[in-house]
């Protein structure tokens, strides 16, 4: 029983440790996360950009067609002005040269104010690809540089998955399922060390008379209060 409860402390440590390094695989650091936040911030705002040009450039196409056609409109006023017959008439061919003069008046503003905002946001657009480049660049660096220092990491999880396999092995089937079965309830830790009569997964004493059955290394014994498997390990670090 002593070899079972020493494989099955092996393989607990092994676990312990393949956890441990599957959470620092999937660490993030706050400034690499940020520096993607900002890459991803500076494209949404390229995109944003984008469907405005889009937007802007159809607007300007349609002023400038309704341009054409205001134009159109008063020449046609005032060809029509040298045809009226009496002073009612010219005065309502003014009015109506005087509208179409202004509707022309007004789109002429609205296409110079609609180029003068493409252009700003061409320059806008232009800034923000760069900065893109730049974030996206500076992103990278420190993604590549997070992925070099985790190297040795991963190099020790394959190493652990393969001691975990070689440890299972060890460790008899009906133990396994009762570990199996106790650690899933206990954050993955089914196996608890009494070190001076101490359960060192809960803290809580254990009695006696269990410690010495616990020297024996004759049969499984559960701790009390947690329930997991006790290993005797008096003196034991």
């Amino acid at each position: 029983m002593r070899s079972t409860l020493q494989a099955l402390k092996e393989y607990q440590d092994v676990l312990i440790r393949i956890a441990e390094l599957e959470r620092l695989l999937s660490f993030i650091p706050p400034e690499v996360e940020e520096l993607e936040k900002e890459w991803h911030s500076i494209r949404d705002r390229i995109t944003e950009l984008e469907t405005r040009k889009v937007d802007g450039e159809q607007q300007l196409k349609e002023k400038q067609q309704a341009l054409v056609e205001a134009n159109i409109k008063s020449s046609k006023f005032e060809s029509d002005l040298q045809e009226v017959t009496n002073t009612r008439e010219y005065h309502a061919a003014l009015k109506e040269i005087d509208s179409a003069k202004k509707t022309v008046h007004t789109l002429q503003e609205a296409i110079s104010t609609r180029k003068t905002e493409l252009d700003e946001n061409s320059s806008n657009m232009e800034e923000c690809v760069q900065l893109e480049k730049e974030s996206k660049a500076r992103y990278e660096a420190e993604l590549v540089s997070l992925k070099e220092s985790q190297v040795e990491h991963k190099a020790e999880l394959v190493t652990k998955n393969a001691a975990r396999e070689k440890l299972a092995a060890n460790v008899t089937p009906r133990v396994m399922k009762q570990f199996e079965r106790i650690a899933s309830r206990r954050n993955g830790v089914g196996l608890a060390l009494c070190i001076g009569a101490i359960c060192r997964s809960c803290n809580v004493r254990v009695r006696q008379n269990v410690v010495d059955e616990l020297r024996k290394f004759k049969r499984m014994i559960n701790c009390e209060s947690c329930k997991r498997i006790l290993f005797f390990a008096d003196g034991e670090e």
